[in-house]
């Protein structure tokens, strides 16, 4: 008996050992089944990328309060798997530790000045609601440098803003971005946009008289009649194999609806980039509706002049728009390559109108009108076009302005370099942007692939944009409706009549 006993307790004592260890190697590996269409449960390749080739170690403190709503309870939860990700696929280089900054006061203060903030917290507590201070914040140290995510409520976007610290740690140079306002609108009316960069890039404003020489991303909005030096600046700039981005509106529409548009002769600059610019207004039969008032009373109406452009016709290949699902652009103009300059350079048209779309420079009556039918003759229009390599100077053609240093003029390029054109600004006012957030993505995207590299825009496009019910036919309306009502019951009447049958013929061989 007692070696049986004996038998029983090294038996469970061998099970026991072997879930142990067996608890151990499964902690080494990542083992997740991830079912969504973009993968967003799981790090991107971007990811895995940028871990393996960490020279150095890098530390993640996680300062959690441990006192937490119920809701954030599973964040802190969350965020714990995820860095465990982290740290599997840097082999060792990224360690984490998760630390209450209130249990020392020295160390919350040191936390308050790194700027990760004590928020309120409302928590239940003996049958009463009370308001608690915590953190929820996080420090990436590398080196000798530090980034912070100030407040992690959500893991929707944490991918994102990890990765993206971890980037711009180990980047050597910094993303600088000059942002060169030309537009007639009102600078008010953007501001959603510059806070968004500002979260991932250092950003300030520069005028088209000087660019000072650390800016190495030029995003220009708008556009207008500029004297010759102010073209000689961007021109120099791009001739330094410094990147840009134009976000011009050759027909600008004013809250009124009146017109301002440019001259053909404000936009000959960029032919010499092998963009040529078209001053006209395109309509599509992808459109949105748009927000007008009339008697006192706000209505929307489908209107053919904010163009919707959509997955379908978007660059397949290009990670800047193909996670996308569609981009919203008001009055939006057209753009097309001149292909003499463009023979020997690479070219991807990001972002195309569907073949059902039309133009016009008629620009006097702007206001919808719901009886108005499209012309015959339709075409499919350029909205973004991305170029990529070495470009002459604009004044191998054209004189300098006067007081140039000539010694200092550069006539061409001497690496390949990134231009990236779009024929809308409105997209990214503020208004426009509150209607349809996911414009936003399309122009991080761009800054993320001109500044960063095209590392980001895999993670920041993953499960962000809208999922549109497709329309249906009417037949398929049809067979939805009618297979609701009688589906079941015929169903019903189906397998009853089989399940008599067989019975029936299941009396027939005993008899």
């Amino acid at each position: 008996m007692k070696r049986e006993n004996l038998n029983i307790i090294l038996s469970l004592l061998f099970i026991f050992g072997s879930l142990i260890l067996f608890n151990l190697i499964l902690r080494k590996l990542i083992l997740r089944i991830d079912l969504t269409e973009d993968r967003i449960y799981t790090l991107s390749n971007s990811t895995k990328k940028i871990l393996s080739e960490l020279d150095d170690i890098v530390t993640v403190k996680a300062y959690f309060s441990k006192k937490l709503p119920p809701n954030l309870v599973p964040v802190r939860r969350e965020v714990e798997d995820i860095l465990e990700e982290y740290r599997t696929y840097s082999k060792g280089k990224l360690r984490f530790e998760f630390t209450d900054p209130a249990e020392n006061k020295e160390l919350e203060g040191k936390v308050t000045r790194m700027g990760i903030p004590k928020i309120q917290m409302n928590i239940f507590e003996k049958d009463k609601l009370q308001v608690i201070g915590g953190f929820l914040g996080i420090a990436i140290f590398y080196k000798d440098k530090r980034e912070v995510i100030p407040v992690v409520e959500s893991t929707e976007n944490i991918e994102y803003e990890i990765t993206s610290r971890l980037l711009k740690l180990a980047k050597k140079e910094e993303v600088k971005i000059g942002i060169m306002f030309l537009s007639k609108d009102k600078k008010d009316f953007y501001t959603i946009y510059k806070d968004q960069l500002s979260k991932h890039y250092s950003v300030r404003e520069v005028s088209p008289n000087l660019i000072p020489e650390d800016i190495n991303l030029l995003l220009v909005l708008g556009w207008k009649e500029l004297d010759k030096m102010a073209l000689y600046n961007i021109d120099q700039h791009i001739m330094k194999g410094k990147r840009c981005i134009f976000l011009i509106d050759p027909v600008n529409i004013t809250e009124e609806l009146q017109s301002r548009a440019l001259r053909e002769k404000d936009v000959e600059f960029f032919k010499n980039y092998g963009i040529k610019v078209d001053v006209n207004l395109v309509q599509d039969v992808s459109h949105e509706m748009a927000p007008f008032m009339q008697a006192g009373m706000a209505f929307l109406i489908p209107y053919p002049y904010w163009i919707k452009g959509i997955r379908k016709f978007f660059d397949k290949n290009s990670p800047i728009v193909n996670k996308l699902e569609n981009v919203v652009f008001p009055w939006c103009s057209s753009i097309d390559t001149v292909s003499d300059v463009l023979k020997d350079k690479e070219i991807t048209f990001l972002i195309k109108t569907t073949p059902q779309a039309w133009s016009t420079k008629s620009f006097y009556n702007l206001f919808p009108d719901p009886f108005a039918k499209p012309p015959e003759e339709r075409k499919q229009f350029n909205i973004s076009i991305l170029v990529n390599g070495k470009f002459k100077s604009y004044f191998t053609s054209e004189s300098l302005p006067p007081g140039v240093d000539t010694t200092k003029f550069l006539k061409e390029t001497k690496e390949p370099v990134y231009l990236a054109f779009v024929s809308n600004l409105k997209f990214i006012e503020d208004r426009i942007l509150n209607m349809y957030p996911e414009n936003i993505l399309f122009l991080l995207n761009l800054c993320d692939a001109l500044g960063f590299g095209k590392e980001l825009i895999e993670i920041r496009s993953r499960g962000k944009t809208e999922r549109p019910i497709k329309n249906l036919s009417d037949w398929q309306k049809n067979l939805f409706k009618w297979g609701n009502t009688f589906g079941a019951a015929i169903i019903v009447i189906v397998l009853g009549t089989l399940r008599f049958v067989y019975r029936e013929r299941k009396k027939l061989r005993k008899g």
